[in-house]
């Protein structure tokens, strides 16, 4: 398994040094309004996920039980065709939409839809299917394709530019690695079951996306543009930690499905292991943003909040929703996120119009991380030992007791 998060990781890593060039490279370049726009993309880049309306999940999760690879081409291939044609759909719909609206975020938006679904669904596909170095690949090519688009972005320092590197990237990374499975052959469609069970699973992951996206759409609606901007800045520096963890969590469902019975002590260790990264992470980050983006020192007191919350989040994608996946108990996984948006959205008001500050946005989210952990670990039925527990808590607490 070690070696298996290592390949993904590898890719990842690179990953996270192109997010954080965008991270720090886009605010620096960009007028905070046109940053602003940007991230306001970005929260429609938010819910394109779901407009493939779970066909790229049920493949996810039929994939890694078929043992057999010409089996698992023909199946990949007709779960593509279906996603085509619901992609296509919600495509010419919001096409629709912007021309009614005239909307050019919206024009680009529907240009960006059918780029990345096509290559979301690539990497799943090789994550389901356990091709860890092929999955590297595609990480690395796109990557490379991404870092492309920011030098073009900083000849062009526009919202605009920044927008059209996102298209392009997704386009040609996807592009790329389809064609792996568009060679000639045989077409295995789903049957009902396997797509409902890939719509419960994308209802799911859409209610867990909107519990960490709903801080940002709070932002957006109360706040003035500075205030998103510098919170949706703190937002992307958690995305510095969420990528990795992400990434152990596909390596640990694949492993749960293949039955591993060391599985579950070998996760405790990487949790405890990745908390320990969080607060040195937080501190080298504050320091860069003082030396190099002064402008945005504005934002670190909620990265501070943000990263106190990320030890329970972490814990929960790595830990619980692995086995929810594998063992298929959607039903489960539903009702905790839906207890986890309803928390997000009542707390989130509260602080809105209680206090309206975007700290007490950013502590209202923190709330509802530890609300929704120790859901999940009822829910799940499946508890920590009391040294990873004492890792997630003591992590949580020291960011917050420590000086900024």
């Amino acid at each position: 398994m070690i070696k298996d998060i290592l390949k993904v990781s590898t890719a990842d890593i690179i990953s996270i040094f192109v997010l954080i060039i965008i991270g720090f490279i886009y605010p620096k370049i960009l007028t905070i309004e046109d940053y602003a726009i940007y991230k306001t993309f970005a929260l429609l880049v938010g819910i394109t996920g779901i407009l493939h309306f779970g066909v790229s999940d049920a493949m996810h999760l039929e994939l890694p039980r078929l043992s057999n690879e010409s089996e698992r081409i023909a199946a990949a291939k007709g779960y593509f065709i279906i996603a085509v044609l619901v992609v296509a759909a919600t495509t010419i719909l919001t096409v629709v939409l912007a021309i009614v609206y005239q909307s050019t975020l919206l024009l680009l938006w529907s240009i960006y839809i059918p780029g990345f679904h096509i290559l979301h669904f690539m990497r799943l596909y090789y994550r389901a299917i356990g091709s860890f170095t092929q999955y590297g690949k595609l990480q690395s090519g796109s990557n490379i394709a991404r870092s492309v688009a920011v030098v073009g972005v900083m000849s062009y320092p526009t919202a605009v530019a920044a927008i059209l590197g996102e298209i392009f990237y997704t386009w040609i990374s996807g592009l790329v690695a389809v064609k792996h499975i568009l060679a000639r052959g045989k077409v295995s469609y789903p049957n009902f079951r396997q797509l409902y069970l890939g719509f419960a699973l994308m209802v799911s992951n859409t209610l867990l996306t909107m519990f960490l996206t709903t801080d940002r759409y709070m932002a957006k609606i109360f706040y003035q543009d500075y205030q998103f901007a510098m919170y949706a800045f703190a937002v992307s520096m958690l995305g510095i930690l969420i990528i990795p963890a992400n990434s152990i969590s596909f390596v640990i469902y694949i492993n749960i499905i293949k039955n591993k019975e060391s599985i579950i002590i070998r996760s405790l260790q990487l949790l405890k292991t990745y908390q320990l990264l969080i607060i040195p992470t937080y501190y080298i980050l504050s320091k860069i943003i003082e030396i190099y983006l002064p402008k945005y020192q504005n934002a670190i007191p909620s990265i501070k909040i943000l990263f106190a919350a990320a030890p329970m989040l972490i814990a929960t994608i790595i830990f619980y929703i692995p086995e929810y996946k594998a063992t298929q108990k959607m039903k489960e996984y539903t009702i905790a996120t839906t207890i986890g948006i309803l928390t997000v959205i009542l707390t989130n008001l509260y602080a809105v119009f209680v206090y309206h500050t975007i700290l007490s946005l950013a502590y209202a989210t923190l709330i509802s991380m530890f609300i929704y952990f120790i859901v999940n670990s009822l829910i799940a039925r499946r508890h920590m030992d009391k040294y990873t527990l004492a890792t997630t808590m003591v992590s949580t607490v020291l960011l917050l007791w420590l000086p900024i």
